[in-house]
């Protein structure tokens, strides 16, 4: 069962989720943000809460995730949308159906403020506040180093009126290979259709290949991470086609039992006949644990962002967007059977219209998960 009050640090409000039985409950309160940049995902969490059984296992967690403009198409397509920061509240679901294949299915809600500097139709004050998203996937294991998934997803944006101005529906199929423990090579093919029903509609073809691999005699891992997609954004007038590519890589290294450090970088490039893009961002993050009943993570992120319009020489402004991010998370073990966590985000931007950084965010979230 589910419910939901307002608290005084709530944006979106608080949420106490409980099952029967044995159950795990979770309680979330949303500290209110200014906008910020999107903060560092190098140093991971633990799930909130998590329940399992013998062949059925349930989580529940609570990310800030990079900013997912809608209606874009791929990771890197344009959308006349400007998102902030958002929060993802989430329970996955597992059912093991035998040792070959398990399905995985996932619910949530994304809290995020989005404004629109151009009026397609939808009023600025209108911009949806908050996003639903479900989808299942089927894993299935015919030999013990290949598997094949099958997946699908329905994501919406939801305003407070009860309307749905926008929807994505993305079909997948991935091809892994886990030749060795230390080792995992994967194959994704998707194809997303992104609608905004005051605007343009994008058709998505992406393909990306991911390489997970420890180093040999070390604690260190590797994570290289390319793809390429090809979208055709439909109008009032003629479809225009974007191609972009991205570049993801990463080094993790565990340097003692319970303190690990990543760092990371990723590279992302897209050009149509009207517009050019180019995304760079450095993460680093660093984990610990110190004692048996405390953790700590901090992670940062630099980003820079170039747009501007195609041009016949092909260049781009000096002059990006860049953003700062930093996040503190402290987490506290109060017994057996309950953890608390608490995260600080603070972020800075600078843009080309301003003289220096500023526009100044933060945002605290406090959540709290247990089994009785």
């Amino acid at each position: 069962m589910q419910f939901r009050f307002p608290t005084a640090l709530s944006g979106p409000g608080a949420v106490l989720q409980c099952g029967v039985r044995k159950f795990r409950f979770v309680l979330l309160a949303f500290g209110a943000a200014a906008p910020s940049v999107a903060p560092a995902q190098t140093a991971p969490q633990p799930p909130l809460s998590l329940w399992k059984s013998e062949a059925m296992t349930l989580t529940m967690d609570s990310i800030t995730k990079n900013p997912t403009p809608l209606p874009a198409s791929g990771p890197l397509s344009l959308s006349p949308y400007e998102t902030d920061p958002a929060r993802d509240l989430r329970a996955n679901l597992r059912l093991d159906l035998s040792d070959m294949a398990h399905i995985d299915q996932q619910n949530g809600i994304e809290f995020v403020t989005m404004h629109s500097p151009v009026n397609f139709g939808l009023a600025t004050n209108e911009a949806p506040a908050l996003t639903h998203f479900s989808g299942t996937s089927l894993t299935y294991r015919p030999i013990g180093a290949f598997d094949v998934t099958l997946g699908g997803r329905i994501q919406q944006q939801v305003q407070s009126s009860g309307t749905v101005p926008s929807e994505a529906f993305t079909h997948s199929v991935t091809f892994g290979s886990t030749p060795h423990t230390d080792s995992r090579i994967e194959l994704r093919l998707l194809t997303e259709d992104r609608i905004l029903y005051a605007g343009p509609k994008t058709d998505t073809q992406t393909v990306g290949l991911s390489l997970n691999q420890r180093l040999p005699g070390t604690k260190v891992r590797l994570t290289l991470a390319p793809e390429v997609s090809q979208a055709e954004t439909t109008t009032l007038g003629a479809p225009e086609m974007t191609d972009a590519g991205r570049l993801a890589g990463g080094l993790s290294w565990e340097i003692a039992p319970g303190t690990t450090w990543a760092i990371g970088s990723q590279f992302e490039n897209s050009q149509s006949a009207s517009q050019l893009t180019e995304r760079q961002r450095i993460t680093s993050g660093i984990q610990l644990r110190p004692a048996q009943d405390f953790g700590l993570a901090l992670a940062t992120e630099y980003g820079e962002t170039r747009n501007e319009a195609a041009r016949t020489e092909n260049v781009y402004d000096s002059a990006p967007d860049r953003d700062l991010h930093l996040r503190l998370s402290p987490s506290l073990s109060l017994g057996k059977d309950i953890t608390a966590r608490v995260d600080f985000d603070m972020g800075l931007r600078d843009s080309p219209q301003s003289d220096d950084w500023g526009q100044g965010s933060g945002a605290v979230s406090f959540s709290i998960g247990g089994r009785f």
